[in-house]
């Protein structure tokens, strides 16, 4: 799997498909907030093989704190491995 830098591009194709837990779908109130999601250094794409495995991420609120995210297809059979590879980056741990 590679790890790559979060684009908005990635978090529209994640939500269009089933996502693990519907419970994680921001709510249509949200809006466009994806680009607010993309902070250089701070949120990553896992694909493998061609296939985008998940997104991770954390979301600044102020100085030395912020909010971590987390998006994974139902259908990736690389959930564990995405967790561990974004965590294992510093992304999420």
């Amino acid at each position: 799997m590679r790890l790559v830098p979060f684009e908005v591009a990635h978090g529209e194709a994640l939500l269009a498909a089933d996502l693990n837990d519907d419970r994680n779908r921001p709510a249509p109130e949200f809006g466009n907030f994806m680009p607010t999601l993309v902070h250089e250094g701070m949120a990553f794409t896992g694909i493998d093989n061609g296939h985008l495995v998940g997104a991770a991420g954390i979301f600044p609120l102020w100085e030395g704190v912020g909010e971590a995210w987390f998006w994974v297809p139902a259908a990736s059979a690389s959930t564990s491995s995405a967790w561990r590879a974004l965590s294992a980056r510093g992304c999420c741990a």
